[in-house]
């Protein structure tokens, strides 16, 4: 079996993809997008009640079972779909593994650091 799905190659040699079938891992050689685009969407609302929901979440490190060398930092999916439900996807497998969606986060820790600013800013002014 692979070990590796190079999708492309350029002239130098590098791969533009490559999945890694032995441990998951997707490796891009650009940046790896999300669409995003206003046409796209609907019931467009900004993020309210942000820093609270943020200091819910813990930072964890860890080690994967399956690469316990490699040390890693993230979430933990099932604390955050507590918090944050929308940004968390449970695969059909019969284990049901739980992801997060790591780039779904980054308005959420926006609109915390605005939160953030506002109560400096208040500060500044006593």
């Amino acid at each position: 079996t692979a070990t590796a799905v190079v999708m492309e190659r350029r002239s130098d040699g590098v791969a533009l993809f490559t999945f890694d079938t032995s441990t998951g891992a997707f490796t891009a050689s650009g940046d790896v997008v999300t669409n995003s685009d206003e046409r796209l969407k609907m019931n467009i609302e900004t993020l309210s009640e942000a820093l609270p929901k943020v200091m819910e979440l813990r930072g964890v490190s860890f080690n994967m079972k399956d690469n316990p060398d490699l040390d890693k930092i993230g979430l933990i999916a099932q604390e955050v779909e507590k918090v944050i439900p929308e940004v968390v996807l449970t695969d059909k497998s019969s284990q049901q593994i739980k992801s997060v969606a790591y780039s779904s986060l980054v308005g959420l820790l926006v609109e915390a650091i605005k939160d953030l600013k506002a109560e400096v800013d208040e500060i500044k002014v006593q």
